[in-house]
């Protein structure tokens, strides 16, 4: 995905989704690429929500058809969080964990 990043070494065998950082074997979510971000203009206001977003996702422990669901009804619809949730949509390989 936009803005991600994939650790020195690793390959990605499912999709990642955009704005975070990724590493391990197997490839594993690591956290929001808020230094990346930053370097790129994005507000904090916009990382916040892209950390609270993938808080949803990776920590709720609910599947990724709950997840979205939780972040239709939590979240501010931005751009940004509309990109994330168009890419777990389309997804054909599954995200990385």
């Amino acid at each position: 995905g936009q803005h991600s990043l994939v650790g020195g070494g690793y390959r990605a065998v499912q999709d990642v989704p955009p704005y975070i950082l990724t590493a391990g074997d197997p490839l594993e979510y690591k956290g929001l690429n808020s230094i990346g971000l930053r370097r790129r203009g994005f507000s904090p206001d916009v990382i916040r929500q892209l950390r609270r977003c993938y808080k949803i996702l990776y920590r709720s422990r609910l599947n990724t058809s709950q997840a979205l669901d939780r972040i239709h009804e939590e979240l501010e619809s931005t751009p940004e969080i509309e990109n994330v949730i168009a890419f777990i949509k389309k997804s054909e390989r599954g995200l990385i964990g």
